[in-house]
């Protein structure tokens, strides 16, 4: 019989294992949950970006009166009101122009304004089809009318 300790025996081989066990199941949860923290962070971005994108209904933009040769800053109300004369202009811009003023990074964003249920304005005209779309509902005041304002938002 030998008087000096063994490393290798069959306690140590029992230990080794349980050791990786445990780390693999740390480690798996580790990426479990990391995977779900960046889904929360990813959605809640584009729920920030949904509702900068909304708030151009709702605020005037700079200049406050501005036309096509001079925006700065995209905004749609004047005093309150949505202007109806800024709906016109954004009609006549580009979508690529539109996106790079509006500043939403690899979001793209569509709006669309009921009078009671009949669409009256889109923006951009045309349809669009993503795997997840955020919409977020508004009301806002057109021509004297309420009117409800969706915008959707979504990552092509």
């Amino acid at each position: 019989m030998l008087t000096k300790g063994q490393v290798f025996t069959y306690d140590f081989f029992i230990a080794l294992g349980i050791f990786f066990t445990i780390l693999s199941i740390l480690v798996g949860y580790w990426y479990y949950y990391s995977l779900q923290f960046s889904e929360v962070e990813e959605r809640n971005e584009a729920f920030k970006n949904l509702i900068k994108a909304s708030q151009i209904w709702f605020s005037e933009g700079y200049p406050p009166y501005w036309d096509l040769s001079n925006v700065v800053e995209i905004g749609l109300s004047n005093e309150g009101k949505i202007n109806s004369t800024k709906l016109s202009f954004l009609e006549n811009l580009s979508q690529s122009e539109f996106l790079s003023k509006l500043n939403l990074g690899k979001y793209r964003v569509k709006y669309e304004v009921y009078e009671d249920s009949d669409l009256i304005f889109a923006y951009p005209n045309r349809s669009f089809s993503a795997s997840e779309i955020l919409t977020l509902e508004r009301f806002g005041v057109l021509n004297g009318s309420i009117v409800k304002i969706k915008t959707y938002l979504w990552k092509p």
